[in-house]
């Protein structure tokens, strides 16, 4: 029997939400297709507390590990999730979603599998599920990790850079995918979706807080130093959309501009991981469970 796991990577979420995802990945068509949910979480101890009484509730699901992690970013989550998943379940494949993320449809793990290997690279590509956006493409070049589907042998060559802690570290991962020889080959089916980067919000309008804006102008910096030019220059447009929106929606325009300055700081000087500066702007989320 096929192995399929799917890792949830959260911190904080609306517990109805994640309880509503994980129940949309049931599936009762593929009886030769073994499913385990690995639900990796850095949440407080309250938080973490109430979305594992959740889980636990959750009728039919008895393959679902609740993984309490220090909060040390999202990479470090995801490698942490994956290293578990090879060495306790030795899946096939692995799929990632993110605790927003939203189903269509019911997911057809048996053909995702068989699509997989006959068209990916065991040991170099990615297999994307993903919205109706991108499914006339083949390949792309890059994605975030909502629905990122691949083997475990394609992480025993690469990791997501941990010192990134939160954002453009998928898409970076997806650079080393290119430079080695891989592909991100899309899924022929529209299956999954995610809403609006950012879940601060006014007026209808989504941004990022002002840690999040510190950390995309920071990476985009230190990757540039490091020689990453094209990557500088595709995302910069990006970089300056989310800042400009985090001033114009945000109530506290001085903050925002701090982070922008910290982050340009920070990114000239390399100073990347979980620093002072982002401590502060993001109210010491990162770390051990105060």
């Amino acid at each position: 029997m096929s192995k399929f796991a799917v890792i949830i990577n959260t911190y904080n979420p609306d517990i109805y939400r994640i309880r509503k995802l994980i129940e949309s990945l049931r599936t009762d068509t593929e009886n030769d297709v073994a499913l385990f949910i690995i639900v990796v979480d850095s949440s407080p101890s309250p938080s973490f507390l109430q979305i594992d009484h959740i889980l636990s509730s959750i009728q039919g699901f008895k393959e679902i590990k609740h993984l309490k992690i220090e909060n040390l970013g999202g990479p470090s989550s995801l490698n942490h999730a994956i290293e578990y998943a090879k060495l306790n379940i030795e899946p096939d494949l692995i799929m990632i979603l993110t605790d927003d993320a939203i189903v269509y449809k019911e997911i057809p793990y048996k053909i995702i599998l068989e699509y997989f290997i006959k068209n990916c690279n065991l040991e170099k590509d990615i297999l994307l599920i993903t919205d109706s956006k991108l499914i006339n493409k083949k390949i792309v070049n890059r994605v975030t990790e909502n629905g990122m589907v691949f083997s475990p042998k394609l992480f025993d060559k690469l990791k997501f850079r941990e010192d990134l802690v939160m954002d453009q570290f998928d898409t970076i991962f997806c650079d080393s995918i290119n430079f080695s020889g891989g592909k991100i080959i899309v899924f022929p089916d529209s299956i999954i979706w995610q809403g609006p980067i950012g879940r601060e919000e006014k007026n209808g309008h989504n941004y990022l807080p002002h840690w999040r804006v510190y950390l995309l102008i920071r990476n985009t910096i230190a990757l540039y130093l490091e020689g990453k030019e094209n990557f500088f220059r595709d995302v910069l447009i990006n970089d300056f959309s989310f800042a400009y929106k985090c001033f114009f929606y945000s109530h506290q325009k001085l903050k925002c501009i701090k982070a922008i300055f910290l982050g340009i700081y920070d990114g000239l000087t390399h100073r990347l991981g979980i620093t002072e500066n982002l401590q502060e702007l993001s109210g010491n989320r990162f770390g051990k469970d105060k």
